[in-house]
């Protein structure tokens, strides 16, 4: 989520003789906050003050309302000692209600700065891992890529594997030409790497595309895909998934078929 923060300076009047500057600082680089959806903001109101003015009184408002401490709003203040008053506002939770223009205000001398701040919601993107091992090789490997967040819920996603793309689409594709599949895009835009190989090993990434106020936006998360230590599994004995569960079966009817032999045993 984007939380576009532009920065309004608003300074009323001061009295006679006061001289301070007050500043709202978003938390991020510049004017630009990012931020994912529900997670707390932080603005932070600084004074700055001469010695002798009147002690300033830093109160927050929203929309024309006065803020105070609640289980939506935290507000910390602190003072330098000498010439510097800071409020820190947090807003927990910051929703779509988050929209509109926040104001730090000095009440003694109504000395005022305001920050707009317009709330965008980024989409979550929930991945199976930054890192998958492929733990047998020549078997099929899901690398899972699932969106929400509001109205972005189940959005699609693009696939690529380093600096090659993958087809969108569901179904099977054939990348490299050679007539065999190399991945299928499932309905739910999750990746399987077919019978993986140490060619499949890389940095997969997958981007959702969205738009804000006819802005196009993106969000990417990083799969780095790798095998195990060559060497871990002899040659020639990979096995493909179906393979494995046979044997896992038959090692399981063996194990039992033991402790009933020994159970018959005993019985006897």
């Amino acid at each position: 989520m984007f939380i576009l923060a532009v920065l309004c300076l608003c300074l009323s009047s001061l009295p006679h003789g006061v001289t301070e500057t007050i500043t709202i600082t978003p938390n991020g680089d510049g004017n630009a906050v990012k931020m994912p959806f529900n997670t707390p903001m932080n603005l932070v109101c600084s004074l700055e003050s001469d010695p002798g003015d009147p002690t300033p009184q830093l109160n927050w408002f929203f929309d024309s309302q006065q803020i105070s401490r609640s289980d939506k709003y935290d507000i910390q203040e602190s003072f330098d000692g000498d010439r510097v008053t800071t409020s820190n506002l947090t807003i927990h939770n910051l929703d779509y209600d988050g929209f509109g223009t926040y104001r730090c205000e000095n009440t003694r001398t109504n000395n005022a700065e305001e920050v707009q701040v317009h709330v965008y919601i980024v989409p979550n993107i929930t991945t199976n891992g930054d890192k998958v091992l492929s733990e047998v090789l020549n078997t099929s490997v899901l690398l899972v890529c699932k969106v929400s967040g509001g109205q972005y819920d189940g959005l699609p996603v693009a696939w690529r594997k380093d600096d090659e793309s993958i087809p969108t689409f569901p179904g099977r594709h054939d990348i490299d030409g050679d007539g065999i599949d190399d991945f299928k895009v499932l309905d739910n835009s999750s990746l399987i790497v077919i019978n993986a190989s140490m060619e499949d090993v890389g940095t997969y990434t997958c981007t959702v595309e969205y738009y804000v106020d006819g802005e196009r936006l993106t969000e990417s998360r990083d799969i780095i895909f790798y095998e195990i230590k060559e060497g871990a599994v002899s040659a020639g004995s990979y096995m493909t998934t179906t393979q494995a569960d046979i044997v896992i079966t038959m090692v399981a009817m063996v194990t039992l078929y033991s402790e009933l032999c020994v159970h018959l045993f005993h019985i006897s």
